[in-house]
């Protein structure tokens, strides 16, 4: 698509519809539909060793998506002084997880 008078307006809907748009390869704005941590293979540990999805996941908060108020809850997969590192990211239940995020 060229960016041009006639489909500049329909650009800049998509742009703050709050979709993802991605243009020409490139995500230029919206929302986040894939977890960066678990698209690139990466895991999160706390400092007592609590192994987590991502950052936001080893401590319960609140958050904003959206202008909406949201609350995210400790979410930990297991203690790396329990098991192997590489045990937990084969664990069943996590591999599981992963495929639906």
């Amino acid at each position: 698509m060229d960016l041009n008078n006639s489909t500049r307006e329909a650009f800049f809907a998509a742009l703050s519809s709050g979709c993802s748009v991605t243009f020409a390869g490139n995500k230029l704005s919206g929302a986040n539909v894939v977890c960066g941590f678990i698209e690139g293979g990466a895991m999160a540990i706390g400092w007592d060793g609590g192994v987590s999805p991502c950052p936001p996941l080893l401590h319960n908060h609140v958050g904003y998506l959206r202008q909406r108020k949201r609350a995210l809850h400790r979410h930990i997969i297991g203690k790396v002084s329990d098991r192997a590192l590489i045990d937990l990211w084969n664990d069943a239940d996590y591999v599981a997880y992963r495929e639906r995020v």
